[in-house]
């Protein structure tokens, strides 16, 4: 009940029809850190809509097109905007970016429009703004890494930062949360304790003093970080160590550790649905669950050493089934960072802090000390990376795999008992078994994917862990394109080994934007096909017991034609038994080219052309195809109002089931012995109730 109760409370204000994608005129007050002179997408809680104050302010999440005008956390403004319910894409192996805004309060999204009306309405900024602008002025090498651990800013990390820290297994540290707020605690409670006892153990109870106190400074960090979701529930679960432990109101760690975790649940209901949860969660387990086996007992450095060893080691099927990644020199890794980054930097850059409030440019200065130390740290972490980058293992197994791997780890650590051998036995078969059926997929499907990839188009053929792609989607900024976040994540989710051929339709952004981050993964391309350099009608490809014919442009196009739509390249892909059109962005011309060319174009599936413009889908093109599933691949809500209603109605009359990726998320198609299957994500793979509300 009360999960429901949070859940009908978070989705209680819903973005009113008709302000959807029109300008409205909102207050708002930033409530993201901003980089100084930068774009980049921000919070903000709207305090007005049209002039009408809102009850209970509104948080948004919003794109900022107008260049002219830079925010500070802190700010007040009035812009003029354009609202949408909150939407993510859907696609499996993805980043659930719908479920991570339900999770953060964020009830809609959109964008600052440049509009004669945007101006400032406050000028006030926050203390964490005006340090994280002091330490960006100053120009310190690792300022990246400065504001991820004194402030919880990582928008400054780069991607070969991110990609260095998950293959070391050390994204953990830099990311505010209860390893960092209950070593200030615990530092907090010695330091307080030694000076309380300088005064007299008549006078106080020194410890008992510190005890109530360090909570103090736990928030402090908390809200240096800006009382993010992990660092709230780190403080409310340190405050209740604290109380427990005063009082004496606890038998055992295992009784304080679930009343904690009960009462967080209670106080936030929703953290569920992040993943920052269940890996604290799992990461405490680990430490009582070790703590239960191994009391250690010997010098403070070896029980170090052992506990970092057995926790990686319990830890590894978690992050394997959260990431994909298991990284066993994470051990090695996390020994030689968390003693500098805990006892050294964390410490350090908040005593900065403190000078900084007093004397800012002494506080500067130890800043630009303690940078001194973490570029030493990263050159030393970077080069063992580089050294040992294969010790990160990339793999893609079912979820029951990570499972039986969890309980094989469980039961090789608790005390034996009749039946343990056996059952690490059943554990060790099952994994490898169904570990060996994603690698070796002896089945005689064939499936194609329509991707969500917004306003774009992005579509993979699988056979036997090969692939072809046909488009692989737009690229937004040099922060986000649709290969990295989409695509590619796909194809390791699915375990695909070797990509054999890529289509690119034409060469408009949606279609063909993501191509260099694509380039530039891991996945070899050996052939990209154009309209220019093979994809015609004289295109006949047999690929793993498929054949694909070109059906479209007549002939090469020239370098011009390979960029307009009518030019797409247009594939038939077909088995004995079923048929799949790709069209890319054909118009009418291109359609009735095909439809009088005496081509058999009857298709059981259909991806609709130009995401089903008013300038494609022709009655006589729709009728020639007939197809039984058309699929549109459109961005949610989008300007264009892609696929048009018109459209829509015209295949309709023709009896094809529509499926549409702004709706349904990835689309995919299962072919196997005489048989067809449409299977959308959000029904089959994302069904949850906060994913279907709009």
């Amino acid at each position: 009940m009360w999960y429901t109760l949070a859940g009908y409370q978070r989705l209680g204000w819903q973005l009113p029809a008709t302000l959807v994608s029109t300008d409205i005129l909102v207050s708002a007050e930033v409530i993201s850190l901003m980089p100084v002179g930068e774009q980049a997408p921000l919070n903000a809680q709207l305090l007005s809509i049209n002039g009408d104050r809102l009850a209970t302010p509104i948080k948004v999440r919003l794109s900022n097109y107008d260049t002219d005008i830079l925010m500070q956390q802190g700010q007040r403004w009035q812009w003029v905007v354009r609202l949408k319910p909150i939407h993510g894409l859907a696609n499996e192996g993805g980043f659930r970016y719908q479920q991570w805004m339900f999770s953060e309060g964020i009830r809609a999204r959109g964008y600052i429009r440049v509009h004669q009306d945007n101006r400032l309405l406050d000028d006030h900024i926050t203390l964490r703004q005006r340090l994280l602008n002091s330490l960006e002025i100053a120009q310190l090498p690792s300022f990246r890494w400065i504001a991820a651990l004194t402030l919880g800013y990582r928008g400054a990390l780069e991607q070969a930062d991110w990609q260095m820290l998950q293959r070391s297994g050390l994204a953990h540290l830099v990311a505010i949360s209860g390893l960092h707020l209950g070593f200030v605690g615990v530092m907090s409670y010695a330091v307080l304790a030694w000076l309380f006892s300088l005064l007299g153990k008549q006078t106080i109870n020194a410890h008992r003093l510190a005890w109530f106190i360090s909570p103090l400074f736990v928030a402090l960090y908390s809200a240096l970080a800006g009382f993010s979701l992990p660092t709230l529930r780190a403080l409310i679960a340190y405050c209740l160590i604290v109380l427990m432990m005063a009082s004496r109101r606890y038998r055992t760690p295992a009784a304080a550790f679930l009343t904690v975790v009960v009462i967080l649940l209670l106080v936030s209901p929703l953290s569920i649905y992040t993943a920052s949860f269940w890996l604290s969660f799992s990461a405490v387990s680990a430490l009582l669950l070790i703590h239960w086996r191994w009391p250690f007992n010997n010098s403070p450095l070896m029980q170090f050493v052992g506990l970092q060893v057995l926790l990686t080691l319990l830890m590894l099927p978690v992050v394997g089934w959260q990431f994909g990644i298991l990284s066993p020199l994470s051990i090695g890794f996390n020994l030689l960072a968390i003693p500098i980054v805990m006892l050294l930097l964390v410490p350090g850059l908040l005593c900065a802090v403190l000078i900084w409030l007093v004397l800012p440019a002494t506080g500067i200065t130890m800043f630009s000390m303690l940078d001194a130390v973490i570029t030493l740290l990263i050159k030393g972490l970077s080069a063992l990376d580089t050294l040992f980058a294969e010790g990160a293992i990339r793999l893609t197994l079912p979820w029951q795999s990570w499972l039986y791997l969890l309980a094989m780890t469980l039961l090789v650590i608790i005390p034996t008992f009749r039946w343990r051998s056996g059952l690490i036995g059943l554990c060790f078969i099952s994994m490898v078994l169904h570990g060996l059926s994603s690698f070796f997929d002896t089945r005689q499907h064939w499936q194609l994917t329509v991707l969500d990839s917004g306003q774009g188009m992005a579509v993979v053929l699988m056979r036997n862990k090969h692939a072809i792609l046909y488009d692989v989607g737009a690229s937004y900024s040099d922060e986000f394109d649709i290969a990295d976040s989409v695509l590619l994540p796909f194809l390791r989710h699915h375990g695909v080994r070797q990509i054999d051929y890529l289509f690119i339709s034409h060469m408009d952004n949606d279609h063909a934007g993501a191509l260099p981050a694509l380039l530039a993964s891991e996945f070899k391309v050996p052939q990209i096909i154009t309209s220019q350099n093979g994809c015609d009608s004289s295109l006949s490809l047999k690929w793993q017991g498929l054949h694909l014919r070109g059906l479209w442009p007549p002939t090469p196009a020239s370098s011009l034609q390979s960029g307009e739509n009518r030019y797409s390249c247009v594939l038939m892909l077909q088995d004995s038994a079923y048929r799949i059109l790709l069209t890319g962005d054909i118009d009418k011309v291109a359609e009735r080219y095909l439809a009088d060319s005496g081509v058999d174009l009857r298709a059981n599936v259909l991806v609709a052309p130009h995401h089903g413009s008013k300038t494609s889908s022709t009655q006589a093109f729709v009728e020639a195809i007939s197809p039984q599933h058309v699929i549109f691949s459109s961005g949610f809500l989008n300007r264009w109002q892609h696929p048009h209603a018109q459209v829509m109605l015209r295949y309709a009359g023709n009896d094809a089931r529509i499926h549409r990726t702004d709706l349904h998320g990835q689309i995919s198609v299962y072919v196997e012995e005489g048989d067809i299957q449409v299977r959308r994500f959000r029904e089959s793979g994302f069904p949850y109730w906060y994913a279907n509300s709009q």
